[in-house]
């Protein structure tokens, strides 16, 4: 996510060129965030699904590409097929400050 301080950080202490940040309101790349096994909540990172199904190239359902597909499935369930436009209109109307936050 672009917005989180530390990707920001990432991309400002990086003078040699290694990071390219690309804004586009059009092409998002899915992240999740991931709790890996054996390691406390600190150790959490955002991680994009081509990077977790690279590291796991099995099928079987127990593990990474097997939870992000019932994850999402439970997202569809919930939310309905365009479950993304939704948390993120959820996310937008969310931000917006109400006259009482205001005041």
């Amino acid at each position: 996510p672009l917005h989180c301080p530390m990707v920001l950080s990432s991309f400002a202490a990086s003078s040699s060129g290694k990071y390219i940040l690309v804004s586009s309101k059009t092409h998002r790349e899915d992240v999740y965030l991931v709790k890996w096994r054996g390691k406390s909540h600190l150790h959490c990172s955002w991680e994009r699904k081509r990077d977790l199904e690279k590291m796991d190239p099995s099928s079987n359902t127990n593990t990474a590409r097997g939870k992000l597909k019932r994850y999402v499935q439970s997202q569809e369930v919930q939310y309905g097929k365009n479950w993304k436009l939704v948390l993120e209109e959820e996310r937008r109307v969310s931000s917006v400050p109400t006259k009482k936050e205001e005041n």
